[in-house]
């Protein structure tokens, strides 16, 4: 009994080490460093223009407008035929995506879905593809590069590569090819399909947030009290925190994450404004470790300064604030970001790749999109060089460092009283 046990089980485990491996292989190439994806989009009449006006009023779709469930996305799926590299899938979904200048009428950004119509569809395992148009952070290269540094320092994080797109024969010029967080990211990460996965746009673990968290799998709709587990153990005493936490947070992942923000210099993630981010419920722990997103912002500004030097360290949400202000966890904190300098803020490395990059990249920009570039290369060039002697810097101020006030959500909705601007909703 015992050895036909054994054998069932060594069955189970070369079972799921292929699909891991097969899941490690999806798409590999797409996302080479010096490859542009060709990629031809055709919309029947007129779907173009109703796709590329769809839009969202100022502020709308963060869940912390209301502080209730995020709210229904306001684009649909167009079907189109797409041909990339050469190969041609029909019954294509096509739709807008994402936030401020991803909603750009011209150069939209876009979510392609292969098997919207036949669930079999793949191009090299992958169903699905991001296509973000770097309006936000006039580079397409700036958040590949960043997506490169945490897969280098081996966190979970989405691939990046690039794509020359035309729709209806209109070239829109370059894109950054982005890997979505769906079940193919989860089994080449985690080895299995029903991680529980939560998309975080303006959310936080604090309490009356839980509901802006948007459940994006069935087992994540199966398992939001765990939400409510974490949030309630983060309102335990200092001495008391972390005992309350380590059923609950990956805490080791979550240092690296934090760092890793901090390094590529991810104002708009969860470290620094508790947005753009997952989170996941991984391994046999069902502990919760946070995956980076919405990357198009970063590598700007590589003398960020404090009110006592340069900025090691971003708190403006609740988890970064409570572990922030527990000396030994900033402490693990400040080793973790040096470990991660040391490790992968190679300056030679990461210069060497943004010059592959450009090269591959700036023959199918746009003239503007060449221009609006060649005002912010120099800027990633100079982060690139110094971001590194920056962080050490600061470390060696970090101790009189201040931890930062909560920021409020994400809000345009400003209302005058008595003339004077309000303060802005859902600020604690």
């Amino acid at each position: 009994m015992r050895s036909g046990s054994t054998f069932l089980m060594v069955i189970v485990v070369t079972a799921a080490g292929l699909l891991r491996a097969g899941a490690a292989r999806a798409g590999q190439d797409l996302f080479e460093l010096d490859r542009i994806v060709d990629i031809q989009i055709e919309i029947a009449p007129g779907g173009w223009q109703r796709l590329r006006r769809q839009t969202r009023a100022p502020g709308a779709g963060y869940a912390t407008e209301t502080f209730g469930p995020a709210p229904k996305s306001p684009f649909t799926w167009f079907s189109s035929s797409v041909t990339i590299d050469g190969r041609r899938f029909d019954r294509v979904g096509v739709r807008k995506k994402g936030f401020v200048g991803s909603l750009d009428e011209h150069r939209p950004s876009l979510r392609l879905d292969l098997g919207r119509a036949d669930k079999r569809i793949r191009l090299q395992g992958l169903r699905r593809l991001v296509l973000n148009n770097g309006r936000e952070g006039p580079s397409v290269i700036r958040q590949c590069l960043a997506y490169r540094v945490f897969a280098a320092a081996g966190y979970p994080a989405s691939r990046c590569g690039f794509a020359h797109v035309r729709v209806d024969g209109e070239d829109l010029g370059a894109y950054a090819l982005v890997e979505p967080v769906d079940k193919v990211f989860l089994r080449r990460h985690y080895g299995q399909a029903a991680t529980a996965l939560f998309e975080g746009a303006g959310s936080d673990f604090r309490p009356g947030w839980l509901d802006t968290f948007e459940a994006k799998n069935k087992a994540a709709r199966r398992q939001r009290k765990a939400l409510a587990s974490l949030s309630a153990a983060l309102t335990r005493p200092d001495a008391a925190l972390l005992d309350a936490l380590e059923p609950l947070l990956d805490l080791d992942a979550f240092l690296s994450y934090w760092a890793l923000e901090v390094l590529v210099g991810q104002l708009d993630g969860y470290a620094a404004f508790a947005n753009n981010f997952f989170v996941v419920r991984a391994g046999p722990t069902g502990r919760f470790q946070f995956l980076p997103w919405g990357m198009d912002k970063v590598m700007a500004y590589p003398d960020q300064v404090g009110p006592s030097g340069p900025l090691t360290i971003y708190s403006g949400s609740i988890l970064t604030v409570r572990l922030g202000g527990i000396p030994e966890v900033r402490k693990r904190y400040e080793r973790r970001l040096l470990r991660l300098v040391d490790r992968v803020w190679v300056a030679d490395r990461l210069l060497a790749e943004q010059r592959v990059m450009e090269a591959a990249v700036l023959p199918v920009m746009l003239p503007a999109q060449r221009k609006a570039y060649g005002f912010v290369r120099g800027n990633l060039v100079d982060y690139l060089r110094r971001r590194g002697a920056v962080i050490r810097a600061g470390l060696g101020r970090a101790e009189t460092e201040p931890i930062h006030e909560l920021l409020p959500p994400p809000s345009w909705r400003v209302r005058l009283k008595g003339g004077k601007p309000a303060q802005r909703q859902g600020s604690r």
